[in-house]
């Protein structure tokens, strides 16, 4: 079993890898760190399009090194990038990887989950190089709490937006966004309201937030019987953040994989939430280096949680981050892949990086 999944990597890596701008190999000490060597490892990976595309949902977390973005393709064919990366980032990452990957030369929806730099900023080149078809979704004008000086990440994000003719829109939690696909993509919440019509009080009495984290817009993805979750920054208590995490988790049910929110810092992923999603597979956009020198994310107390939940069986990471992975900690459900986690999902199982797991049926 070892040497198929061995052959079917190499395969994978060899008729479908991605060399665009930016793109880094791990070394061979790092990449052999305590992790299994079936997995396909590096940025600018490519998904195998000829593989039943009409049968496969592309869920690309590109390695954007501090920040989140992640590119979604349905089996219909409607395109989504959710979040951007630091300023650069879609420049040097993002565009390479949608021209030369997927041959996208225009994206039906852009999504950004909230305002900070490290998942508005590389939306700026990304809005300015193609057309947008259908919508650009985010919290709105009134939440954004960044500042608007005229070289703010924020001011650049919506000159863009501008040109790209009023396409700029708040979706509406539990309403239908993405009516062009079959895949189910539900806006669970955003600035505090959830699909059920219940508020939370996480914004001022003049309407703007009391925490700029805690207005991500969280979505759940459903196919068939593979179940996604992805939630931007969104807070779940810790470190005095209001919890948001809670109520959304309750909404979402058992998912087969997620996204860590805030890159597994100590805000968020309580163990409420962790619980009520139940995810078998969990993803973390992390950085080592950089501005994260100064966050240490992940937060090893969030690790922990991760590895205490029975039900969670692995957690990917594009990076060894600057927590306790970094010097060595790593535990046996912890995998670095050192660049992009792909997951190509079915409706009754996916892939990630290379190797499939059955989703859970529920």
């Amino acid at each position: 079993m070892k040497l198929c999944r061995f052959i079917f990597a190499v395969v994978f890596l060899t008729f479908f890898g991605c060399s665009h701008s930016g793109t880094r190999e791990p070394s061979r000490d790092m990449a052999s760190m305590a992790n299994p060597p079936e997995f396909v490892r590096g940025r600018g990976l490519c998904a195998p399009m000829q593989e039943r595309p009409d049968r496969k949902l592309i869920i690309h977390h590109i390695d954007v090194g501090m920040g989140d973005s992640t590119f979604i393709r349905t089996p219909d064919g409607v395109t989504i990038l959710i979040d951007g990366g630091l300023p650069g980032q879609g420049r040097d990452a993002i565009l390479p990887l949608l021209r030369n990957c997927y041959r996208v030369d225009a994206l039906d929806y852009v999504v950004l989950t909230h305002f900070d730099q490290d998942h508005m900023g590389g939306l700026t080149d990304v809005i300015a190089s193609m057309p947008i078809r259908r919508a650009i979704y985010d919290p709105g004008e009134a939440m954004s709490t960044k500042g608007d000086g005229p070289m703010s990440p924020y001011t650049k994000f919506r000159a863009m937006t501008l040109l790209q003719m009023g396409k700029r829109r708040v979706p509406m939690p539990g309403a239908n966004n993405f009516p062009e696909t079959q895949v189910r993509i539900e806006v669970i919440a955003i600035n505090g309201r959830l699909a059920n019509g219940v508020q939370l009080p996480i914004l001022t009495p003049q309407g703007t937030p009391r925490d700029d984290n805690a207005i991500s817009m969280a979505i759940k993805i459903t196919y068939g019987d593979f179940n996604y979750f992805i939630g931007g920054d969104l807070t779940g208590g810790g470190q005095r953040k209001p919890d948001v995490e809670t109520a959304v988790g309750r909404l979402v049910g058992d998912v087969d994989v997620m996204h860590v929110n805030h890159h597994g810092s100590g805000t968020s992923s309580n163990v409420d939430f962790i619980r009520s999603l139940q995810a078998e597979t969990a993803v973390i956009s992390v950085a080592e280096g950089g501005m994260n020198a100064r966050y240490l994310l992940p937060h090893n107390e969030v690790l922990d949680r991760y590895d205490d939940a029975p039900f969670v069986e692995r957690v990917f990471l594009t990076s060894r981050g600057e927590g306790r992975i970094k010097r060595g900690l790593l535990k046996p459900k912890e995998i670095v892949l050192f660049g992009d986690i792909l997951i190509l999902a079915e409706p009754n199982r996916y892939q990630v990086n290379g190797l499939y797991f059955r989703t859970d049926g529920r």
